[in-house]
């Protein structure tokens, strides 16, 4: 443990990290572990210091997650060289169709699956919103309408991209260091100009390891392979 007794308590996010400061210097402490917890200690990099003060406390989460990921990582089931993660997975036999530019038939469902979740997600809270605007809002007729298109489109939109992404049925690819950045409270993964919208991407990659990511159509990652 440091001596921390001339820094000043800037911000925290409890059970989770505390930061601190003393003059140019920023320590972050991150609670880890689950049942025996301890702390891990953080001296901010410059990079990291004007990230901080660009984005705020997101740049705290995504290094406090992968301090204590780094400590207690969870392990994917393995399969071969497929990953099965409770919100990400594929098999070898994805990946070996996915080597020769093209989805799997299994790929294919889910996209098609996915496409639909999300049209019937955003239709039932359009329909959810014009209902309570017509019961809180005298003559909210129109109003109701306008909030249902908004979110029916969205819905669509996004249905139409995965369905249109198993029709076509293949996959691209691109190579190199992997990054992870926060956009609007999102998480992506990012890699040279690309970026794709990738939930627990420290659970997954290691930053600054070189990969080989497989991506549909609809900017969705279907497989990877590290290449160090």
């Amino acid at each position: 443990m440091i001596n921390l007794d001339n820094y000043t308590e800037i911000t925290k996010s409890p059970w989770n990290y505390v930061l601190y400061n003393l003059n140019d210097d920023y320590v972050l402490e991150v609670i880890c572990g689950s049942v025996g917890m301890y702390s891990k200690y953080i001296h901010l990099t410059a990079d990291e210091i004007i990230e901080y003060k660009s984005f705020g406390n997101q740049t705290l989460d995504r290094i406090a997650k992968i301090a204590q990921n780094e400590t207690t990582p969870i392990q994917p089931k393995t399969k071969s060289k497929g990953v099965n993660y409770p919100f990400f997975s594929f098999t070898e036999e994805d990946l070996k169709i996915n080597r020769k530019g093209f989805l799997s038939d299994r790929q294919k469902k889910q996209t098609q699956k996915a496409g639909l979740t999300i049209l019937v997600v955003f239709g039932a809270l359009s329909v959810i919103f014009s209902v309570l605007i017509l019961l809180m809002v005298e003559r909210g007729i129109v109003l109701s309408i306008f909030s249902f298109l908004p979110l029916s489109a969205i819905g669509l939109f996004f249905y139409w991209k995965a369905r249109k992404a198993a029709q076509q049925g293949t996959v691209d690819k691109i190579s190199g260091p992997i990054k992870i950045e926060y956009r609007s409270k999102i998480e992506y993964v990012v890699m040279g100009e690309q970026a794709f919208a990738f939930s627990f991407v420290s659970q997954v990659f290691t930053v600054g390891k070189n990969y080989t990511l497989y991506f549909s159509s609809n900017n969705a990652i279907r497989s990877f392979e590290q290449l160090d």
